[in-house]
């Protein structure tokens, strides 16, 4: 089929366009763990425990967990003093381009909490994904759309006053 307006040269570069970005897609593909990926010991060793938020600007830091459900990892955001926002299965990958975890918790997965304003209700109700930074100084930047903290380990977490 011949187009008169188009040129080979053009047909082929668009043709190597196509193939460049399919190509980088599948290279740039993260990789997802299960139970036995030597990031899931990360994972156990810096959130299992839990993962308390210093950025909170309301005296209410978020807490987030991570833990083993249905053979599983399950994430849990609690805000101290009101209760879970949000809780689910979730699929952890680890994006090696920009060197972090994204955790998804799908639409058919995650759980919101009584305590989720109305605006994270909504802003989570079809699914999320949240990027896990790990920071040289043992710190966890958790980022998604419209949001992000830094989070330390619990057990390394001063006190709010």
């Amino acid at each position: 089929m011949s187009y008169p307006h188009v040129t080979n040269s053009e047909v082929m570069l668009i043709c190597f366009i196509s193939l460049f970005f399919t190509l980088s897609h599948a290279l740039a593909e993260p990789k997802c763990l299960d139970k036995t990926s030597p990031i899931n010991d990360w994972l156990r060793a810096n959130i299992e425990g839990g993962l308390i938020e210093t950025t909170a600007d309301d005296g209410k830091p978020m807490n987030i967990r991570i833990s083993e459900r249905e053979k599983q990892l399950h994430l849990t955001f609690e805000k101290t003093k009101e209760g879970i926002w949000a809780e689910g299965l979730t699929t952890v990958c680890f994006d090696k381009k920009e060197k972090q975890l994204e955790a998804s918790l799908s639409k058919k997965n995650i759980s919101l909490g009584k305590a989720a304003p109305w605006l994270v209700r909504l802003s989570l109700s079809g699914g999320a994904t949240f990027r896990l930074s790990p920071q040289n100084d043992g710190a966890v930047l958790i980022s998604t759309v419209g949001w992000k903290g830094r989070f330390v380990p619990a057990a390394k977490a001063k006190p709010m006053d």
